[in-house]
């Protein structure tokens, strides 16, 4: 009697879908990783599902399976719940970037799919001290944060240094003269930026035809993990015609190549028009009603031998 009573609460949770073991050891894994491909986080679900199979979950099998699976766990994190994060899907465009395989390059037409941790901190009102809660980290001093900030602005908009999101590594460090209200020692910017990589706020890549085409060069690039988490802040600190990237239907970013005045508005705004049919498709499977989120592209290697 029971087995009995206790097979009918666990067919109850399964028919519910409520939130249980597997539910956490996913959460637990995007809490180390905090970032991952879609596939990946397909056999992070499929795996976590068979070792508790009392808990009734079903291993998805498509992108719409995986995404319902994920909304189950946001209602639980996210706002409605313990208001920590949520699991954003993030698509990339970047037809200059080359696939990590050639296996990928055959496989994938489309943007690079990523699932990641965004966080849920969007009212906050103290401005000065919002990057800062957005990274929900207090291992930043305030003048690192504002060397973040400086980079950010170069990378994104359209009168920064950074073209097309990549900017010169060495261009990133000597920031630190700008940083108020005390500037860093170079030292101390190089360390913060390399920490910044590590942690997957930002991405460098190696640029062969960089500095006029004469030397390697190393470029910094966003991270996926700012691709995600720092969408809002990237689009409430900067007006839109001064950005050089964009979310499109919210979800999957571009760079996007402009010059500064109304023609980026003009292109984002055309893009979005000739996208408008997919856009159906897009929340289907968990991306227009998110945001999104590893980190940037590797080097434009269009013109290489």
């Amino acid at each position: 009697e029971v087995r009995g009573r206790a097979l009918k609460r666990i067919r109850r949770r399964m028919a519910r879908g409520e939130y249980g073991d597997v539910h956490r050891l996913v959460v637990q894994t995007f809490m180390s990783k905090r970032v991952m491909l879609e596939k990946e986080a397909m056999e992070l679900v499929k795996s976590s599902a068979r070792k508790f199979p009392d808990c009734g979950v079903a291993e998805p099998k498509t992108a719409n399976e995986l995404a319902a699976f994920f909304q189950s766990v946001n209602k639980e994190i996210g706002d409605g719940g313990v208001g920590y994060a949520k699991l954003a899907r993030l698509g990339i465009e970047d037809p200059k970037a080359p696939k990590a395989s050639a296996e990928d390059r055959e496989a994938s037409k489309g943007p690079d799919i990523y699932w990641g941790l965004q966080s849920v901190k969007d009212d906050i009102k103290d401005k000065k001290g919002e990057l800062a809660k957005l990274m929900d980290s207090k291992q930043y001093s305030d003048a690192e944060l504002f060397l973040f900030k400086l980079i950010l602005e170069e990378l994104c908009t359209v009168g920064g240094r950074g073209k097309e999101g990549l900017l010169d590594y060495n261009d990133g460090i000597n920031l630190y003269s700008k940083v108020q209200p005390k500037a860093l020692k170079p030292e101390s910017s190089q360390y913060c930026i390399d920490r910044l990589v590590a942690e997957g706020w930002l991405n460098t890549i190696v640029d062969r035809k960089g500095r006029n085409n004469k030397h390697t060069s190393e470029r910094l690039t966003l991270g996926v993990r700012s691709m995600i988490d720092l969408q809002l802040f990237v689009s409430d600190t900067w007006p839109k015609e001064e950005l050089c990237c964009v979310w499109q239907h919210n979800w999957l970013f571009k760079w996007i190549p402009a010059p500064a005045g109304g023609g980026l508005a003009a292109e984002t705004d055309d893009e979005e028009d000739a996208d408008q049919g997919n856009a159906g498709e897009d929340d289907a499977v968990g991306g227009g009603g998110q945001q999104g989120i590893e980190g940037g592209k590797d080097a434009d290697k269009s013109q290489e031998e």
